[in-house]
C-alpha cells in the first residue's frame, strides 16, 4: 500500500499543505516546532481516524477555524482510492471514494497506517494495561475475527461482573453467562497464541539484524478455574481469571530489557516489533501498512541508522528528523517548505482578518 498524495487544511499549525511522497522512504525534516509530527499525526488520523497522541479532536483544529480537512490519495492491492475525513465542531465526517464510512475500522483496512512515536516505549517500560490494549489493537487490525470474539467477551465479562456485584453468584443467570465467558476466552486465547506465534516468527529475525541479539513477545494468558477462584471473586466483586487479565513481557536475548538493556536498544527492540506486525500483516494481507516513524533517526548512531534504512526496503516510510539524511534510498522533505499562507477552506475554517 503506498500514500501518493495526502492533503491538509486547518490542522494544528497547518492551514494548507499539500505532500507529494515517494513509495520508498521519505524523510520530513525541519528544526523543532515546525510541523513534522504534526502532519504524522494528520496521516495517521486517516487510517484510526484519532490522535496517536491522545488528543481530543477539538484540540487539533487550526486557530481561527472551525474545523480541519485532510485528504489522501492511496494505491494498494483493490487499486486507487480517495480518503477524506472533514471535521467540525458538530460532526465527523470520513469518505472513502466519495461515499460516507460509517465503521471507522474499515479505513485501517483500506488505509493500513503503522506508527512508531515516543509513548511506543510504554510497551516495554508502562504496566500490563498498556501492553494489553497495543497487542489487542494490533490482533484486532490483523484479524477481524480477533476483534469479534474480543468484543463478545468484554460484553460478558460487563454482565458476570455486574451480576457479582450484585452478590448473584452461582445462579441460573450467572451460569449463563459463565458459560459464554470461558468459551469466548478460550477463543480470544487461541487466537492471541496463534498471532503471538506468527509474529515471533518474524520479530526474532528483524531484532536479530537490527540489535543482533532475539527479541521476542512471552505470552502468559490467565487461566484459573472459577471453583478455584469463587471466595477471590466474592470479595472483589469482578472476575478473577481470564483473557482481560492475561500478560505480556517483552525480552531481549531471554532477559528483561528494563534491566538489561539501554534506551536506545528498547527504541530498537520496538521498531523490530512494528516491522515483524508489518510482515504478518503483508503475509496475511499482500500489502504492507505505511510505517510513520517520529524522531528516531536523531536517535540512533550512524551504523543503526544504516541497518534500519535497509530494514525498511519494500516499504513505503515517512520519518522525522531535524536535518536532511545523506542517502540515496531518502526522500527529503523539508517541512517548512509545505506550509502556504492561502485562505483556508471556506467550507471548513471561518475567515479571518486579511483573509
Amino acid at each position: 500500500m503506498n500514500l501518493i498524495t495526502f492533503r491538509v487544511r486547518n490542522f494544528r499549525n497547518y492551514t494548507r499543505a499539500e505532500l507529494p511522497l515517494h513509495p520508498g522512504v521519505n524523510l520530513l525534516w525541519g528544526p523543532n516546532g515546525s510541523g513534522k509530527t504534526n502532519l504524522l499525526e494528520a496521516i495517521a488520523y486517516c487510517a484510526y481516524p484519532r490522535s496517536f497522541r491522545g488528543v481530543a479532536d477539538v484540540h487539533l483544529v487550526h486557530w481561527g477555524a472551525e474545523g480541519f480537512l485532510l485528504g489522501a490519495e492511496i494505491r494498494g492491492p483493490g487499486g486507487e482510492h480517495r480518503l477524506q475525513i472533514r471535521y467540525t465542531r458538530e460532526s465527523k465526517d470520513a469518505r472513502l471514494d466519495g461515499k460516507r464510512v460509517e465503521a471507522y475500522l474499515r479505513l485501517f483496512w483500506v488505509f493500513p497506517v503503522l506508527v512508531y512515536e515516543p509513548r511506543l516505549m510504554d510497551l516495554v517500560l508502562g504496566g500490563q494495561p498498556v501492553r494489553r490494549r497495543w497487542f489487542d489493537r494490533m490482533f484486532a487490525l490483523l484479524d477481524a475475527t480477533y476483534l469479534d470474539a474480543l468484543t463478545t467477551y468484554r460484553r460478558a465479562l460487563r454482565e458476570r461482573n455486574r451480576l457479582l456485584r450484585a452478590g448473584r453468584r452461582d445462579t441460573p443467570e450467572e451460569r449463563a453467562v459463565r458459560r459464554m465467558l470461558e468459551h469466548r476466552a478460550e477463543q480470544v486465547q487461541a487466537k492471541r497464541t496463534q498471532m503471538l506465534q506468527e509474529l515471533n516468527r518474524f520479530f526474532v529475525s528483524r531484532s536479530t539484524f537490527l540489535l543482533r541479539q532475539e527479541g521476542s513477545v512471552q505470552y502468559h494468558p490467565r487461566r484459573r478455574r472459577f471453583e478455584e477462584i469463587a471466595r477471590e471473586e466474592a470479595r472483589f466483586g469482578y472476575t478473577r481469571t481470564g483473557p482481560h487479565l492475561d500478560r505480556y513481557t517483552l525480552v531481549i536475548g531471554k532477559r528483561d530489557p528494563r534491566q538489561s538493556a539501554s534506551l536506545s536498544e528498547i527504541r530498537i527492540l520496538l521498531m523490530a516489533l512494528l516491522l515483524a506486525v508489518s510482515d504478518v500483516y503483508r503475509e496475511r494481507h499482500e500489502t504492507r501498512p505505511l510505517l510513520l516513524v517520529d524522531e528516531l533517526p536523531g536517535l540512533l548512531t550512524r551504523d543503526r541508522l544504516e541497518n534500519l534504512l535497509e530494514a525498511f526496503d519494500g516499504m513505503q516510510v515517512i520519518l522525522t528528523h531535524h536535518m536532511p539524511i545523506v542517502h540515496a534510498g531518502v526522500n527529503n522533505i523539508p517541512v517548512e517548505e509545505l506550509h502556504e499562507v492561502a485562505a483556508s477552506d471556506p467550507a471548513v475554517a471561518r475567515p479571518t482578518s486579511g483573509s
